[in-house]
């Protein structure tokens, strides 16, 4: 129970369609219809950049499901959302800097505060929505502002004749509230500035790091501090190792407060030849003790396009799917792929960007 009716809303061995069918979900085929306009202008005020924007959107539906919301009965959803980021940097040079043990040699201070403001309307609330695609229907609506600096240490390297820059530490933290029209849908909250309606609502902040240690290694950590809640919701560290473009590793162990759980996330990048390379990724459960998901993936480079074959396991539903995707050079979205059982999410992996 402790597990099944946070996930769910319902008792483990419930019949899961006929809850869902109660809520007035149904089987039969929905159309719909989705554009997304966005117009945005930058400027300089001095050293200040501004960014205004505006967004439209218009999702319709052949369906007005009435069933799961009698009192709706709209099958157009029109979504607007304005906002304007700022933005500035300041930076100081510390030439004296130098350390052989730490592989310092001189030091660049990096400061950029940074804000954002957005404010997003409806015609038809996101909880009157079925959700087929969270990134469709479960636009967040209401207000929300972030106001963050990001910091970034850079030293050189390689020593006389080879020296290159690197960023030795960066270091993001924000603080993000949110008005009292917007429906939280996570306590683990995230602001993602590039489209604020998929961010997760409340009042929170956020702490990122990472640590350069040589070129091939560096150490990460994060934070999320929920306001709400008085107490941290996520924490989590990790190791990178690339040692580009041949080798990628990755381990994180993250602990989600809320839920009481531990995970730790491992994923290998390998290539094999110029054409060829395997990606291996696992998910562990420190409280179960047992590997919620597992996954395999081989690439294949080709002229114009990359073809991807995997095969995951997936210890929550106890099903394992194969999923291949065809994804073209320049492509910004996942490419065109075909699911097997328990293979729709192969593509969100650790360490796979």
């Amino acid at each position: 129970n402790s597990t099944s009716s946070p996930a769910l809303g319902f008792a483990p061995g419930t019949n899961a369609a006929n809850v869902l069918s109660a809520r007035g979900l149904s089987e039969t085929g929905v159309l719909r219809a989705d554009t997304r306009q966005e117009l945005n202008v930058k400027t300089d005020l001095g050293p200040i950049k501004i960014n205004p924007f505006v967004v439209g959107r218009v999702t319709a539906y052949d369906n007005d499901f009435a069933a799961f919301s009698p009192d709706e009965n709209d099958n157009v959803r029109l979504w607007g959302a304005a906002g304007v980021r700022l933005s500035t940097t300041v930076q100081h040079v510390y030439d004296g800097a130098d350390s052989k043990f730490f592989d310092i040699h001189r030091l660049r201070h990096i400061i950029e505060p940074n804000a954002t403001i957005w404010y997003a309307a409806t015609n038809v609330d996101r909880t009157s929505l079925p959700v087929y695609d969270e990134p469709v229907e479960g636009l967040v609506e209401g207000g929300m502002y972030r106001v963050g600096i990001n910091q970034t240490f850079q030293t050189q390297r390689g020593g006389p004749g080879q020296w290159h820059n690197v960023d030795l530490l960066t270091l993001s933290t924000d603080y993000v509230y949110s008005t009292g029209d917007t429906n939280q849908r996570s306590p683990y909250g995230r602001f993602f500035d590039y489209r604020p309606e998929y961010s997760n609502p409340g009042e929170y902040g956020t702490v990122d790091a990472a640590l350069r240690l040589t070129d091939a290694t560096s150490v990460t950590a994060s934070e999320i501090f929920s306001f709400d809640r008085n107490e941290t919701a996520a924490t989590s560290v990790g190791l990178l190792i690339r040692e580009a473009p041949k080798f990628s590793a990755a381990v994180d162990l993250r602990f989600l407060n809320p839920e009481n759980s531990t995970f730790l996330n491992l994923a290998i990048n390998y290539e094999l030849t110029r054409k060829y390379s395997v990606y291996l990724g696992a998910e562990f459960d420190a409280n179960t003790g047992d590997f919620q998901s597992a996954v395999i993936e081989l690439h294949r480079k080709f002229r114009s396009l990359e073809l991807a074959v995997a095969i995951a396991t997936n210890q929550i539903t106890g099903e394992t799917g194969v999923s291949v995707s065809v994804i073209p050079y320049g492509s910004s979205g996942g490419g065109l792929g075909v699911s097997g059982l328990g293979g729709k999410n192969l593509g969100s992996r650790l360490g796979g960007q």
